[in-house]
């Protein structure tokens, strides 16, 4: 009876106050999970080989997705979020879009070309994109984005023209954590 009693308290007592029996610190290993950042969506601003600053802007032309280089204040530019799988997204039409590198210079088909915008996919390794250097390059640092008749490409050179940087404006930009809005996958 009195080992009922006592079973009673403790269990009145985790209800009253709240005490968790199966607390995460008294699991070895435990991985403690926080709350992901708010959004803080804005255009990618550079600053190009000569020092002009101007942003990242989606065209549209003749049924494909490039991003242009434009003046920030200028164009209509497009506000961009950078997510937690290292992905550059747009959201255009009601459609996340993510940066793609082109395949056929990553595989080897191709010296360079122009980078696109696709449907994000988490499991498309042509969509992730780290910082590095103040700059974007592919996960794999092999290619960095550049820029050449005012589009962004990656090249297999990396003497091609032309460096650019991220503005120093686009720290915070980087460094939030934040959720990604779509779980499309990229089907073969």
């Amino acid at each position: 009876m009195a080992r009922c009693i006592v079973l009673l308290v403790l269990i009145g007592i985790s209800f009253t106050y709240g005490w968790n029996s199966i607390s995460s610190s008294a699991l070895p290993g435990s991985i403690v999970q926080r709350p992901t950042d708010k959004p803080k969506d804005k255009p990618i601003k550079i600053l190009v080989h000569d020092g002009g600053k101007y942003c990242y802007t989606p065209v549209f032309i003749r049924g494909e997705s490039y991003i242009q280089i434009g003046r920030c204040g200028e164009q209509e530019v497009n506000n961009a979020r950078y997510d937690v799988f290292q992905r550059i997204s747009y959201y255009i039409n009601d459609t996340w879009l993510c940066i793609t590198a082109p395949e056929k210079v990553v595989k080897g088909a191709t010296n360079w070309d122009y980078v696109n915008l696709r449907p994000c996919a988490i499991n498309d390794s042509m969509q992730r994109w780290i910082v590095k250097d103040h700059s974007f390059w592919t996960a794999d640092e092999r290619y960095r984005l550049k820029d050449t008749n005012w589009y962004v490409y990656i090249s297999k050179n990396s003497k091609d023209s032309y460096n650019h940087t991220l503005d120093s404006s686009m720290d915070d930009w980087v460094k939030t954590e934040l959720l990604l809005e779509t779980l499309a996958l990229k089907l073969p």
